[in-house]
Protein backbone atom coordinates (compact mmCIF):
# COMPACT_ATOMS: atom_id res chain seq x y z
CA UNK A 1 0.00 0.00 0.00
CA UNK A 2 2.87 2.36 0.79
CA UNK A 3 4.42 1.75 -2.64
CA UNK A 4 1.09 2.57 -4.31
CA UNK A 5 0.82 5.77 -2.24
CA UNK A 6 4.36 6.83 -3.22
CA UNK A 7 3.61 6.03 -6.88
CA UNK A 8 0.40 8.07 -6.79
CA UNK A 9 2.16 10.99 -5.10
CA UNK A 10 4.91 10.93 -7.75
CA UNK A 11 2.27 10.81 -10.49
CA UNK A 12 0.51 13.86 -9.02
CA UNK A 13 3.81 15.70 -8.53
CA UNK A 14 5.10 15.00 -12.06
CA UNK A 15 1.74 15.92 -13.61
CA UNK A 16 1.67 19.15 -11.62
CA UNK A 17 5.21 20.03 -12.67
CA UNK A 18 4.28 19.30 -16.28
CA UNK A 19 1.24 21.57 -16.03
CA UNK A 20 3.32 24.36 -14.51
CA UNK A 21 5.89 23.87 -17.29
CA UNK A 22 3.21 24.16 -20.00
CA UNK A 23 1.85 27.29 -18.34
CA UNK A 24 5.31 28.85 -18.14
CA UNK A 25 5.95 27.91 -21.77
CA UNK A 26 2.75 29.67 -22.82
CA UNK A 27 3.80 32.76 -20.90
CA UNK A 28 7.27 32.64 -22.42
CA UNK A 29 5.86 32.31 -25.94
CA UNK A 30 3.43 35.22 -25.55
CA UNK A 31 5.83 37.71 -27.24
CA UNK A 32 5.98 35.37 -30.25
CA UNK A 33 2.22 34.96 -30.49
CA UNK A 34 1.94 36.39 -34.01
CA UNK A 35 4.42 33.83 -35.36
CA UNK A 36 2.64 31.05 -33.48
CA UNK A 37 -0.64 32.21 -34.98
CA UNK A 38 0.90 31.98 -38.45
CA UNK A 39 2.09 28.44 -37.68
CA UNK A 40 -1.39 27.58 -36.42
CA UNK A 41 -2.91 28.88 -39.68
CA UNK A 42 -0.53 26.67 -41.70
CA UNK A 43 -1.44 23.71 -39.48
CA UNK A 44 -5.15 24.42 -39.97
CA UNK A 45 -4.58 24.54 -43.74
CA UNK A 46 -2.80 21.19 -43.62
CA UNK A 47 -5.52 19.74 -41.41
CA UNK A 48 -8.19 21.03 -43.79
CA UNK A 49 -6.41 19.38 -46.69
CA UNK A 50 -5.86 16.03 -44.97
CA UNK A 51 -9.31 15.81 -43.36
CA UNK A 52 -11.11 16.37 -46.66
CA UNK A 53 -9.28 13.79 -48.77
CA UNK A 54 -11.43 10.93 -47.37
CA UNK A 55 -14.54 13.07 -47.90
CA UNK A 56 -13.52 13.55 -51.52
CA UNK A 57 -13.13 9.81 -52.12
CA UNK A 58 -16.37 9.04 -50.28
CA UNK A 59 -18.26 11.65 -52.33
CA UNK A 60 -16.80 10.24 -55.57
CA UNK A 61 -17.77 6.73 -54.53
CA UNK A 62 -21.38 7.70 -53.73
CA UNK A 63 -21.81 10.41 -56.35
CA UNK A 64 -25.24 9.20 -57.47
CA UNK A 65 -26.72 9.46 -53.97
CA UNK A 66 -28.80 12.44 -52.94
CA UNK A 67 -26.71 15.46 -52.00
CA UNK A 68 -23.32 13.86 -52.71
CA UNK A 69 -22.54 16.33 -55.48
CA UNK A 70 -22.62 19.03 -52.81
CA UNK A 71 -20.29 16.99 -50.60
CA UNK A 72 -17.97 16.56 -53.59
CA UNK A 73 -17.98 20.29 -54.25
CA UNK A 74 -17.36 21.09 -50.57
CA UNK A 75 -14.51 18.56 -50.37
CA UNK A 76 -12.84 20.00 -53.49
CA UNK A 77 -13.21 23.54 -52.15
CA UNK A 78 -11.85 22.46 -48.77
CA UNK A 79 -8.80 20.87 -50.32
CA UNK A 80 -8.16 23.91 -52.51
CA UNK A 81 -8.58 26.30 -49.59
CA UNK A 82 -6.33 24.19 -47.38
CA UNK A 83 -3.55 24.31 -49.98
CA UNK A 84 -4.07 28.03 -50.54
CA UNK A 85 -4.03 28.69 -46.81
CA UNK A 86 -0.72 26.88 -46.39
CA UNK A 87 0.91 28.64 -49.33
CA UNK A 88 -0.58 32.14 -49.46
CA UNK A 89 -1.67 33.12 -45.92
CA UNK A 90 -3.16 36.48 -46.90
CA UNK A 91 -5.58 38.20 -44.53
CA UNK A 92 -8.56 37.87 -46.85
CA UNK A 93 -7.82 34.18 -47.35
CA UNK A 94 -7.63 33.60 -43.61
CA UNK A 95 -11.03 35.18 -43.07
CA UNK A 96 -12.47 33.27 -46.04
CA UNK A 97 -11.15 29.90 -44.88
CA UNK A 98 -12.20 30.44 -41.30
CA UNK A 99 -15.71 31.43 -42.35
CA UNK A 100 -15.70 28.38 -44.55
CA UNK A 101 -14.62 26.29 -41.54
CA UNK A 102 -17.70 27.60 -39.77
CA UNK A 103 -20.10 27.13 -42.70
CA UNK A 104 -18.90 23.66 -43.83
CA UNK A 105 -19.84 21.86 -40.61
CA UNK A 106 -23.27 23.48 -40.67
CA UNK A 107 -23.85 22.34 -44.27
CA UNK A 108 -22.79 18.80 -43.37
CA UNK A 109 -25.18 18.77 -40.42
CA UNK A 110 -28.04 19.89 -42.65
CA UNK A 111 -27.28 17.25 -45.33
CA UNK A 112 -27.36 14.13 -43.15
CA UNK A 113 -30.38 12.41 -41.67
CA UNK A 114 -28.95 12.09 -38.16
CA UNK A 115 -28.44 15.78 -37.40
CA UNK A 116 -27.43 15.49 -33.74
CA UNK A 117 -24.88 12.76 -34.37
CA UNK A 118 -23.29 14.75 -37.20
CA UNK A 119 -23.36 17.90 -35.06
CA UNK A 120 -21.21 16.14 -32.45
CA UNK A 121 -18.72 15.16 -35.16
CA UNK A 122 -18.57 18.67 -36.63
CA UNK A 123 -18.32 20.56 -33.33
CA UNK A 124 -14.50 20.63 -33.20
CA UNK A 125 -13.98 22.13 -36.70
CA UNK A 126 -16.76 24.63 -36.02
CA UNK A 127 -15.26 25.71 -32.69
CA UNK A 128 -11.77 25.88 -34.22
CA UNK A 129 -13.01 28.17 -36.98
CA UNK A 130 -14.92 30.35 -34.51
CA UNK A 131 -11.86 30.61 -32.23
CA UNK A 132 -9.51 31.51 -35.07
CA UNK A 133 -11.86 34.19 -36.42
CA UNK A 134 -12.19 35.63 -32.91
CA UNK A 135 -8.42 35.73 -32.43
CA UNK A 136 -7.88 37.20 -35.87
CA UNK A 137 -10.51 39.91 -35.58
CA UNK A 138 -9.55 40.84 -32.02
CA UNK A 139 -5.83 40.81 -32.84
CA UNK A 140 -5.32 39.26 -29.44
CA UNK A 141 -2.84 36.47 -30.07
CA UNK A 142 -0.65 37.22 -27.04
CA UNK A 143 -3.69 37.77 -24.84
CA UNK A 144 -5.01 34.34 -25.81
CA UNK A 145 -1.68 32.76 -24.81
CA UNK A 146 -1.79 34.54 -21.45
CA UNK A 147 -5.35 33.38 -20.84
CA UNK A 148 -4.29 29.89 -21.90
CA UNK A 149 -1.49 29.97 -19.35
CA UNK A 150 -3.94 31.08 -16.66
CA UNK A 151 -6.32 28.23 -17.54
CA UNK A 152 -3.44 25.72 -17.47
CA UNK A 153 -2.33 27.01 -14.06
CA UNK A 154 -5.88 26.75 -12.68
CA UNK A 155 -6.38 23.22 -14.00
CA UNK A 156 -2.98 22.20 -12.62
CA UNK A 157 -3.81 23.64 -9.20
CA UNK A 158 -7.16 21.82 -9.14
CA UNK A 159 -5.49 18.57 -10.17
CA UNK A 160 -2.84 18.98 -7.46
CA UNK A 161 -5.45 19.65 -4.75
CA UNK A 162 -7.53 16.71 -5.98
CA UNK A 163 -4.45 14.49 -5.89
CA UNK A 164 -3.65 15.54 -2.32
CA UNK A 165 -7.23 14.90 -1.25
CA UNK A 166 -7.14 11.46 -2.83
CA UNK A 167 -3.88 10.75 -1.05
CA UNK A 168 -5.42 11.82 2.25
CA UNK A 169 -8.72 9.99 2.02
CA UNK A 170 -8.09 7.02 -0.27
CA UNK A 171 -4.79 5.90 1.16
CA UNK A 172 -5.88 5.99 4.81
CA UNK A 173 -3.61 4.10 7.23
CA UNK A 174 -5.04 0.82 8.47
CA UNK A 175 -5.42 2.02 12.08
CA UNK A 176 -7.66 4.94 10.95
CA UNK A 177 -9.73 2.94 8.52
CA UNK A 178 -13.02 1.52 9.60
CA UNK A 179 -12.99 -2.21 9.32
CA UNK A 180 -16.21 -3.80 8.26
CA UNK A 181 -16.63 -7.48 8.75
CA UNK A 182 -18.15 -9.29 5.86
CA UNK A 183 -19.75 -12.60 6.61
CA UNK A 184 -18.78 -15.43 4.39
CA UNK A 185 -21.45 -17.90 3.25
CA UNK A 186 -19.95 -20.51 5.60
CA UNK A 187 -20.64 -18.32 8.67
CA UNK A 188 -24.38 -18.07 7.97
Amino acid sequence: MKTLKVYYFLKVLISTLFGVGVGLLLLALAPYATELFDIMIIAIGLLTLVMNIPALFLALKNLKARGEWLNLLMALLSIALGVALMLLRSNFLIVLVVLYAIVLPLVRVILVEQHLRQLRHEMLPFLTGATVIFIYLAEAESLILRYGALVVFLITALYFVHGLLVLRFRFVPADEAETETVQSPDDI
